[in-house]
């Protein structure tokens, strides 16, 4: 997966993990990696991604970003599409997940993150 920057240091560095995280959950699926493993892997990119979100939010917060609310609505509203899927485990299910995520992701580093990132550059953020 190709990896998009976004204008911030601080950003650049936790999304640059969401798609390793990705990527190896790709490969273990195309490998026939174990169910109970791809579906842990599965929990700690959920786990992951709350995480880094709530970073973002503090950032937006603490700077009092214009926007914030849109990009908080963003988060939330991707957290809650991932929480109510069914997964079970099912490698179909899984993977359908996985490039959800893929693209949503892209999306959002493309747009609102890379606003964000200009913003924490502009309040003299490094």
């Amino acid at each position: 997966m190709p990896r998009t920057r976004s204008a911030s240091p601080r950003s650049t560095a936790s999304t640059a993990t969401s798609p390793a995280l990705i990527d190896q959950l790709s490969a273990a699926l195309k490998d026939g990696g174990e169910r109970q493993s791809i579906v842990d892997g599965l929990d700690a990119l959920i786990r992951f991604t709350t995480f880094h979100f709530a970073t973002e939010e503090r950032l937006m917060g603490a700077h009092r970003l214009v926007g914030q609310e849109r990009h908080r609505e963003e988060h939330r509203r991707l957290l809650q599409d991932i929480c109510n899927l069914n997964v079970d485990g099912e490698v179909a299910s899984i993977s359908l997940i996985l490039r959800y995520l893929r693209e949503w992701l892209l999306r959002h580093i493309d747009s609102l993150d890379r606003h964000l990132g200009q913003a924490l550059l502009a309040k003299g953020c490094q």
